[in-house]
Formats: structure tokens, sequence, C-alpha cells
């Protein structure tokens, strides 16, 4: 029995050394671990009991501290280890894990395995830490390079071909693709390009070619770049295409605000050259040629519009390109060139008219001069030939009228005043007839002596009244502050006989102060109201009104009247006399116009053109409405007088 238990025991120990050689050669950490059990029966750790020498080398142990110390005193291990070893033992399941130590500075990654020998734990240790490192580099590359894959700008697919039985690209498949590739087919196609097909996906591109230029690009590896419409969704694409194993990177982006800009800037280009072409002004435009030290000795036209080209007879492909110098070199003479270089250096544009009296040409031109920018000038121009010939025709019209109307206006002055001796003469010697020999001549000599006298009395009146019109121009006073209400009351004090005498009713509302001519003004009021209670039927007792406003130039637009003058006095002289037909209104404003005859009522047809007169003197104007037998009513627009 002795010699039983010795064989056995004899053969037992080769065993061990066989395994512990097996250890000693293994390039992993093998440990043997046996449970130490509290007295429940409970695995509260390990004590190991076999192992390889090389951990004594990596982890700086001793074979004393290996077998003296217990797992968790050697702190090998952490809790969650630990827990799955118990595991190992109570269900034999084998456990598995790879885990990070710091060894003097150092991170290594170790492979445990825990499987259960016996009543034992044998775990096996690999020291993975090179393996893990190229797996993490690779991670992190990956991770980069699908970061930059995401962050692009651009969609970017990764496409394999699709081969069919003849090993001939039937289609691609998309095995990867970017944010943005798939955001814009979610967005404006409705698809998920993600493991679909290209024709899925392009069900056109057959027919738009580009299925075919893909297949060209694998067989051929020659890359490809296209742009595409795609008109149901109105989009732009510009699509790029390379080769890649035996697929496709294709990578593109969304064009179509550049193309809608682009088409939006050729129509706002086409249309702005339509404006220019259509101006009838030439216009041009023209940058700076200058010399080393940066002064300006030329000027270069990179712009003109059609009306320029016809009116330099030059044309535009000579035009554009050309120099100021070499193409109008009377620039410099007219010293349109220093006005030139003045503008672009200030920015502060200037107009000029000058005669163009060169190259066989005599011509007037308007022209202004402006600065676009720091390096361009525009130059507006017209021919004003005709204007100027006009405007020098007007001239000598306007000075021959006025010189006309001076000698009129002399002639009526010193003929009405010279007229008045010889008429008092003729009245007072047919006076001394009718007072001295009345009695002695019949009845037909005192007809025509009365005829005499009342004719004389017609002419000393016609005579006044043109001496009157004449002064307003000959005479005019300064204009000065007047009170209207004043001069309304004065008018009605000179005319209160013949108030009284007609039981006229007058009636005015408060006036204002305006600018004017007191004697004018005067004359004025005095003529309207005189007319207003002559013009009268004879069953009516004469009622005039007088009425006064203050109007913004704005509501009289229909007037030609200095729309400057934001505010204007507009007084209404209405009356219940006889009227007139509204076909008149502009005639009875004539100098000598009459529409009733002598024998109904009396007048010289001057009255009312020297109205007119005296509101133009003014700054204003005149104007009549009226129906026969309902009255008349006369309205003077004045200046407002701010206070």
């Amino acid at each position: 029995m002795v010699e039983s238990n010795h064989s056995s025991h004899t053969a037992a120990k080769p065993q061990t050394d066989i395994l512990q050689s097996i250890l000693n050669s293994s390039i992993d950490y093998i440990l043997l671990w046996e449970p130490i059990r509290d007295t429940s029966e409970t695995i509260v750790d390990f004590r190991l009991t076999l192992y390889n020498p090389r951990i004594l080398d990596t982890f700086s142990l001793t074979h004393e501290v290996l077998v003296s110390h217990s797992l968790k005193q050697l702190q090998m291990v952490t809790e969650e280890i630990f827990t799955n070893y118990v595991r190992v033992i109570e269900t034999g399941t084998p456990y598995r894990a790879e885990r990070a130590y710091e060894f003097n500075g150092h991170t290594r990654w170790h492979d445990i395995t825990a499987t259960k020998l016996n009543d034992g734990l044998l775990t096996v240790v690999k020291d993975v830490t090179d393996a893990k490192q190229v797996s993490l580099a690779l991670q992190e590359q990956s991770q980069l390079l699908t970061q930059v894959f995401d962050s692009s700008l651009n969609g970017i697919y990764v496409m394999q071909s699709v081969r069919d039985a003849t090993s001939q690209i039937a289609d691609f498949r998309v095995v990867q693709c970017n944010r943005i590739a798939r955001q814009e087919l979610l967005e404006k196609f409705g698809y998920d390009p993600l493991n679909r097909t290209l024709l899925e996906v392009y069900p056109a591109s057959k027919e738009q070619g580009l299925f075919k230029a893909y297949v060209q690009v694998v067989e051929t590896g020659v890359p490809h770049h296209t742009e595409r419409h795609y008109p149901l969704q109105n989009l732009w694409y510009e699509i790029s295409a390379v080769k890649m194993g035996d697929g496709l990177v294709i990578t593109f982006v969304n064009i179509t605000a550049t193309r809608l800009a682009v088409r939006q800037a050729v129509k706002q280009t086409e249309r702005v050259e339509g404006l220019l072409n259509g101006a009838i002004n030439g216009m041009l435009a023209m940058e700076p040629v200058r010399d080393a030290n940066g002064a300006v000795q030329d000027f270069r036209f990179v712009m003109a519009n059609q009306m320029a080209c016809q009116m330099s007879h030059i044309a535009k492909e000579k035009l554009i390109g050309g120099s100021l110098r070499a193409l109008f070199p009377s620039a410099q003479e007219f010293q349109l060139f220093d006005v030139y270089v003045q503008v672009l250096e200030t920015g502060q544009s200037q107009r000029k008219q000058f005669f163009y009296n060169v190259d066989g040409y005599q011509e007037w031109y308007d022209l202004a001069i402006s600065r676009m920018d720091e390096n361009t000038l525009v130059l507006s121009y017209m021919d004003i030939s005709e204007s100027r010939i006009m405007q020098h025709r007007l001239e000598q019209m306007v000075g021959e009228l006025k010189r006309s109307n001076e000698y009129l206006e002399q002639f009526a002055y010193i003929a009405s005043h010279d007229l008045q001796e010889p008429l008092r003469k003729i009245e007072a010697f047919g006076n001394l007839l009718t007072q001295n020999y009345a009695a002695s001549l019949d009845e037909t000599a005192r007809d025509y002596l009365a005829r005499l006298s009342k004719s004389s009395a017609r002419l000393q009146t016609f005579i006044r009244s043109l001496l009157a019109y004449s002064r307003l121009t000959v005479g005019n006073e300064q204009m000065r502050s007047v009170p209207l209400n004043r001069i309304l009351t004065e008018v009605l004090l000179d005319l209160d006989e013949i108030i009284r005498e007609k039981r006229a009713h007058i009636s005015f509302s408060s006036l204002p102060i305006v600018q004017g001519n007191a004697t004018q003004l005067q004359q004025l009021f005095r003529n309207l109201i005189s007319n207003a209670l002559k013009f009268q039927q004879r069953d009516k007792t004469p009622a005039v009104t007088i009425t006064c406003q203050i109007t913004d130039a704005r509501d009289l637009t229909m007037l030609t009247i200095d729309q400057s003058r934001g505010r204007w006095v507009v007084i209404d002289v209405t009356d219940n006399g006889i009227g007139f037909e509204e076909k008149h209104h502009e005639r009875i404003f004539q100098l000598f116009q009459r529409l009733h005859g002598r024998n109904q009522y009396d007048g010289t047809g001057i009255g009312l053109a020297l109205c007119k007169k005296v509101a133009e003197l003014h700054g204003g104007t005149i104007k009549a409405q009226s129906t026969p037998g309902q009255g008349s009513t006369f309205t003077v627009y004045l200046p407002y007088q701010e206070n």
C-alpha cells in the first residue's frame, strides 16, 4: 500500500515538472488559484498555487510575495473581475475580459481568460498591448476620417459596383455616405441613400448618361466631373466621381444658389445694359492708367453704351479697352483730363457744358462726371447743340420782346400822359361853349355839344385807365408788408357814394398781411368791387361777399404758380350780378376786351386786365367763375407772408 502510494507520488511529480516546464516556456501569464473559503464555504479570496516565472519579471514581484499574499492582497484584479472569478468556480462557465493596467507610467492591455480547473481557477493572461495600440490607432484614425467625412460641406457617397452574371456593372450600391449627402437626399428627394442602389435613388441616371459615365470611371480609372440639373426639383449639382477599388467615390455640392445668383446677375447685367443702351445720354466708364509713381497718366474705357458709340462715331469693340488720350486727344485741350483726375481723387462730382469745335465737329455738350468707386469714373453726356441754338434764339426773341414791351409801355405812358393836355382843352372849351352860347344854339347844335362833352369824358376815363395800367410796370414800387384789411377799407370808403346810391351790401371776412404794393392792390380791389356794382340787373340790390382762406400749395396744383412757396392767400370776391358765359373766363382778362356794348354798361375794357397784371406782379394770379344771371366769383391767389 505504501509502495502503491509512493509509486503514485513518484508518478505525479514528473507530471508537475512537465506542467511547470510548460508554464515556464509560455509567453502568457498562467496562474492557478486555489479558492479561500470562509466557514460558510463562501469564496472570499484566492491563493496562488502555481504560476510561470514570467510574471515575476513583468510585475516586479518575488516568489515570496506571490505565495504569501492572496489575490485581493496583491490587488491584481478589480471587484468586478473577482466576482466573475467566483462565478467561474461556482458555475463552471469560463470568463473572458480585456483590461488596461498602468505599469511604470505606461498602459498595458491584458486579455484575461478564467476557467475552472478541478476546484481551482486557471487564469491565462495575454499581453495584447501592441495589438490594442494598433487597434486604438486605427479606431482613432477611423473616427478622424468619419469626422472629416461628416464635416465636409460636400456630399460624399461611397458606392460599390453591382455586377451581373457576366461580370458587367449593372448598378452601384451606396455602402457609405456622409451627413450632408444623407440630409440632401432626405430633404430634397425623400430618399435615405444608404444601402440603396444608384438606379433606385436616381432612376433617370441612365437616360441622362450619368450611369454610363460612372461605369467608365470604374473601368478606365479616369475621373469624371460634370454639372447636372434636376428640373423636377429645379436643383443644380456639381458632381465629381473617382474610382476606389471596384467602386466609386462620388462627391457633389448643391450649386443651385450659385447658378440662380449667376442667372440673376446675368439678367441684371442684361437689364442694366438695356437701360444704358436705351438712354438718350452717352455713357462711358473708365479706369485710370497710372505710372510707376501712381500718378494718373491716362484713362482706359471699360464700358460704353450704344449712344456713346453713336455720338463718338467709334465702334464699341474699339472703344472698350481704348485709352482716352488715343481716342479723344482733345480732352487735354478742353482741360477735361484735369477735371477727370480731380473727380477721381476727390470723389466730388462735376458738371460742365462746353463747345466742342475740333476734329471737324462744332457741337455743345452737357457733361456729368462722377466717381463710381475709387478706381472707376462714369461720364454721362448729351449733345445739347440744338437746345443751345434754341436757347440763343429764345434769348434773342426775349430781348426783342422785352425791348418791344418797353417801347410799348413807354408809348402808352407817354401817349396817355401827353393826350391829357389837349383833352383837357377840348373839355374846357366845350364847357365854355355850353355855359356862354348854349342859349343861342339850336337844338341840333346843343345835341352835338352834349355828345362832344360826353365823348371827351369817356376819352378822359380811357386815358386815365391806360395810364394806370402802364404805370404797373413803369412805376412799380418796392414790395413791403401790406394789411389787406386796411386796403379793402380804403377802397370801400372811396366807393361809399356809389355803394349808398345802389344800396349795395358789402361783407368781408378778416384778410391777412401780404408782401406787395399797396397802390396796386388797392387798384385791384377797386376794380373788382366796381365791376360787381356796375354789372348788375336792374331789379336786384347789389350784394358783394369777400372771403379768404390760407391754402397749402399742394392743393393748388392745377394753377401755374410757384409751388415752392408753401402757403397761399386765396381771396374770393363773389357778386350777384349779371354774370357771363364760362367760355369767356380767359377773354375778360385781356386788354380792351368788353362783353357788353357802351350803351349797356360803361367801361374801358382795362379794369380786369389791370387786376390780372397786379396779381401776376405779386407772384400770383386771378381766376373767374360765373353763371349768366346768377353772378360771378373772382378768385385772387397771392403768396402768404409767414409771421
